[in-house]
């Protein structure tokens, strides 16, 4: 299972929503390419890629043996990108959203 298929708990205004991570949008560290805006890390048939601090100095993250365990990595990338948004307030369980809701009540 990939790690964008864990079960968060989202606190969204006064109430908290339960869904996947990858069901939520505005995580993914995105940055400026020669494309046009696209996430900072892609994959290249079986390598994981990364443009760069400024979007403009793609390098070679890391080759692996098939294409499937490149996706993977790069899943694992977009997860801690969700873990580490500053404008997302998640939790693993409801029972930690629910205290940290009840405190932003307080």
């Amino acid at each position: 299972m990939s790690k964008l298929d864990q079960v968060v708990f989202v606190i969204e205004g006064d109430e908290i929503i339960e869904g996947t991570i990858r069901s939520f949008d505005g995580y993914i560290d995105e940055t400026t390419t020669p494309l046009g805006v696209s996430a900072r890390y892609h994959v290249r048939e079986n390598e994981l890629w990364t443009w760069g601090h400024a979007g403009n100095f793609p390098r070679l993250v890391r080759a692996y043996e098939t294409e499937a365990e490149a996706i993977e990595a790069l899943e694992d990338t977009f997860a801690d990108d969700f873990w580490n948004c500053s404008e997302i307030l998640a939790f693993a369980t409801r029972e930690a959203a629910e205290e940290c809701l009840a405190q932003l009540d307080d």
